[in-house]
C-alpha cells in the first residue's frame, strides 16, 4: 500500500470515528427522551480503501411496535372505564357501610322496627323520618354523582376527539417531511422518531391499523377499516354530544355499535362504551330503586287521598293549594333517583308532623298512640318481594333491601372488573414495552463501551497518521 493510500485510509478512519462518537453521544444525551430510538450508522468499505458512514438507522422492530400499541389501546379501554366509575362507586358506599345505599335501607328498617314496637315515642317517629330522608338523600347523591360522571366523560370524549384530530394533522405534516428527506439522513430519522411518538399517543386513544408506502409515509385506519389518514389527507373525527355518535366523513365509527367501522379499544372506546352501555343500566338501577320506594309506599298507605303521594315522593310532582304532593306518575320514572324526596307531611321543619309516620300520610289528626299497625305494614313491605324492570339486570322480583344490596354490589363490581382487567392488561403491555425498549432503547452502559472502542479506533488511526508523517519527514530529509 502506498503512503498516500495509507494516509487516505487513516483519514477516513478518523472521520468515521468522529461520526461514530457523535452518534454515541447523541444516544446517551437522548437516553431518557420519550419516542427516541437508538441510532446507528453502518460503515461501508470504500472501493479505494478506507471506510465511510453510509447513513443513519433507527433501531426499531415493526412487529413489537404494533403489538405494544395494541396492548396500550386495550389497557387504556379498561382504564377509562375504571376511571369513569371510580367516583360513583365510592359514593355508593360499601354494602356493610351505614352511610351507603344498602346501609341506609337497613337503617330505615331498623328505625321502623323500633317505632313499630313503641309507636307512641316522638323521638322514634323523628328517627324514622330522618332515616327515610337519609335514604332519599343517598339516592339523590348517587344520581347526582352519576350525572356529573356522565358530564365529565362526555367532556373527556370531546377532548379525545380533538387530540386525535390534532395528532392526525401532525402525522400528515410529518409524512410530508419524511418523504422530503433522503433515506438514512439524520433529519429523516428525527422525523421518524416524532412520527412514532405521535402513533404511540394515538394508540392510547384509539386502536389503529397502519400501512407504509415506499416513501415512508403512513396511512392510518380504524380497526374496522375507516380511513383516518389516506393519500396523506387527514379525515377529521366528529362527535355529536346529543346522540353520542362518532363519525368520520359521515361514516359511523362509534365503538360498540353494530355495523359501525370504528375501533373497540382505546380510551375513546372505553369512554363511549361507558356512555352507551354502562351508564344507561346504572341510571335504570337507581331509578328502579327510587320507583320501588315511591310507588310501593304509596300503595300501602290507605290514609292518603286518591292521586296524592305517599311517604316518598317525586320532588317535581305537582303540589296543590294545600301543599299536598301529587302521586307518582309511572311515565316519569326516568331520572327519579335524582328527584326522590320525603313527603313534607312528616317533616316538622317543613310544617308537617312526624306522628304521621305512625298514623299515615293522609291522617289529619293523631290516632291511638299505641297503634303500630301501619308502621308494621311498612316493615312487612321492606321484607316483601316486589317487581323490578328486568332490564336493570338485578332480577325481576326482590325485596327493596336485596335490590339495594344487589345494586351496590353490581355497580361496584363493574368498577372492580374494569380495574382488574386494566391491571392485568397493563402487565402484558409493560412486558411488551420492555421488549420494545430492549430493541430501540438506549443502553447507556453499551454506549459508553462504544465510546471506549471509538477512542481506541481514533487513537489507532491517529498513530497511523503520525507514523505516516514521520515517514514523510524522513524521506524528505533523505533527498535534501
Amino acid at each position: 500500500m502506498s503512503i498516500t493510500g495509507a494516509f487516505l485510509n487513516a483519514r477516513s478512519g478518523l472521520a468515521a470515528a468522529e461520526g461514530w462518537a457523535d452518534i454515541a453521544a447523541t444516544n446517551i444525551a437522548n437516553a431518557n427522551r420519550t419516542g427516541y430510538a437508538k441510532r446507528s450508522a453502518p460503515l461501508t468499505q470504500l472501493p479505494g480503501g478506507g471506510v465511510a458512514m453510509t447513513g443513519f438507522q433507527r433501531a426499531t422492530d415493526a412487529a413489537l411496535e404494533q403489538a405494544h400499541r395494541k396492548e396500550v389501546s386495550r389497557t387504556a379501554t379498561q382504564e377509562a372505564r375504571a376511571d369513569a366509575l371510580e367516583v360513583h362507586a365510592a359514593a355508593l358506599g360499601e354494602i356493610d357501610s351505614t352511610t351507603g345505599l344498602s346501609g341506609r335501607v337497613s337503617t330505615f328498617r331498623t328505625t321502623l322496627d323500633a317505632l313499630a314496637t313503641t309507636p307512641s315515642e316522638p323521638a322514634l317517629q323523628e328517627a324514622a323520618v330522618r332515616a327515610a330522608e337519609g335514604l332519599a338523600t343517598t339516592l339523590r347523591d348517587a344520581s347526582g354523582t352519576l350525572a356529573r360522571t356522565e358530564e365529565r366523560v362526555r367532556n373527556a370524549v370531546v377532548a379525545d376527539v380533538t387530540e386525535i384530530n390534532d395528532q392526525l394533522a401532525r402525522i400528515v405534516a410529518l409524512n410530508e417531511r419524511i418523504a422530503g428527506q433522503q433515506q438514512g439522513t439524520e433529519r429523516r430519522v428525527m422525523f421518524e422518531d416524532q412520527l412514532s411518538e405521535s402513533l404511540d399517543s394515538l394508540s392510547q386513544l384509539i386502536d389503529l391499523r397502519m400501512q407504509t408506502d415506499a416513501s415512508g409515509r403512513i396511512s392510518i385506519y380504524t380497526a374496522a377499516g375507516a380511513a383516518l389518514v389516506e393519500d396523506n389527507k387527514r379525515h377529521e373525527l366528529s362527535f355529536d354530544t346529543s346522540t353520542g355518535r362518532l363519525t368520520v366523513n359521515d361514516v359511523d365509527i362509534t365503538p360498540g355499535v353494530a355495523e359501525a367501522r370504528g375501533s373497540s379499544e382505546g380510551a375513546l372506546a372505553g369512554r363511549l362504551g361507558f356512555l352507551t352501555n354502562d351508564l344507561p343500566r346504572l341510571e335504570l338501577q337507581l331509578d328502579e330503586m327510587a320507583r320501588s320506594l315511591v310507588q310501593e309506599f304509596e300503595k300501602i298507605d290507605t290514609t292518603r287521598a286518591t292521586g296524592t303521594a305517599g311517604l316518598f315522593v317525586d320532588g317535581t310532582a305537582p303540589v296543590d293549594g294545600s301543599g299536598v304532593r301529587a302521586a307518582f306518575d309511572p311515565t316519569k320514572s326516568e331520572g327519579l333517583a335524582g328527584r326522590i324526596a320525603v313527603n313534607t307531611a312528616v317533616r316538622s321543619e317543613a310544617g308537617g308532623a312526624a306522628w304521621r309516620m305512625r298514623d299515615g300520610i293522609g291522617a289529619t289528626v293523631q290516632g291511638p298512640a299505641s297503634d303500630g299497625s301501619r308502621v308494621a305494614a311498612f316493615v312487612d313491605l321492606l321484607s316483601t318481594d316486589i317487581s323490578y324492570d328486568p332490564a336493570a339486570g338485578l332480577g325481576d322480583r326482590r325485596t327493596i333491601g336485596d335490590f339495594a344490596a344487589g345494586l351496590v354490589s353490581a355497580q361496584k363490581q363493574l368498577h372492580n372488573d374494569a380495574l382488574a382487567k386494566s391491571e392485568s392488561l397493563a402487565a402484558g403491555r409493560d412486558s411488551i414495552q420492555t421488549s420494545r425498549q430492549s430493541v430501540q432503547g438506549v443502553n447507556v452502559d453499551d454506549e459508553l463501551q462504544q465510546l471506549m472502542l471509538i477512542e481506541q479506533s481514533y487513537a489507532a488511526n491517529a498513530t497511523v497518521m503520525k507514523t505516516l508523517g514521520e515517514m514523510m519527514d524522513t524521506l524528505l530529509a533523505a533527498v535534501r
